[in-house]
């Protein structure tokens, strides 16, 4: 009968190597960050929105993309929260100052779109454009105006001009 002692060692140290891979595999398999229910973009705080549909938590990369789908694809969305641009609070729609059309959008794609003939093309349509940034006070979105920008309205205006 074949001595167990010695192959005890070997049978402990298999198992954790084994166990150090998987959890190197798990880990490196988790996703690095939230994309838009939307688009599938990255979410960066700056602009993200959030809103329920269908007792649903969705996430959207900003506010022209979350209005559009509403608009489009998903007509009982309620927008329940959109963040700061500034601090990257959130804040009740309601009570939110937005900044449209500035010369910022973090949504946008940095690559250029190709033709099937390797030349540039067009881009005529982006759901992520004109950019809507929330601010928490309209001196903050005068402030983001002037150095950037675009037009202030309310959510709730911007929103019914989606429909």
């Amino acid at each position: 009968m074949p001595d167990l002692r010695r192959y005890v060692p070997v049978m402990l140290i298999a198992s954790i190597a084994g166990g150090l891979l998987y959890l190197g595999w798990t880990t490196l398999n988790q996703p690095s960050e939230v994309a838009c229910t939307a688009c599938d973009r990255a979410v960066h705080l700056a602009s993200r929105v959030d809103g329920i549909s269908d007792g649903e938590s969705l996430t959207f990369c900003c506010a022209a993309c979350a209005l559009r789908a509403k608009a489009q694809d998903v007509p009982d969305l309620r927008v329940t929260r959109v963040f700061d641009y500034a601090s990257g609070r959130p804040l009740d729609p309601e009570e939110a100052v937005t900044v449209v059309g500035s010369e910022i959008n973090l949504c946008m794609r940095e690559q250029v779109l190709m033709d099937a003939h390797k030349e540039a093309s067009p881009l005529h349509f982006d759901r992520c454009s004109p950019s809507v940034f929330a601010f928490s006070t309209e001196a903050a979105a005068k402030r983001f105006r002037a150095a950037h920008g675009g037009a202030a309205r309310s959510f709730v205006e911007l929103e019914a001009s989606f429909e």
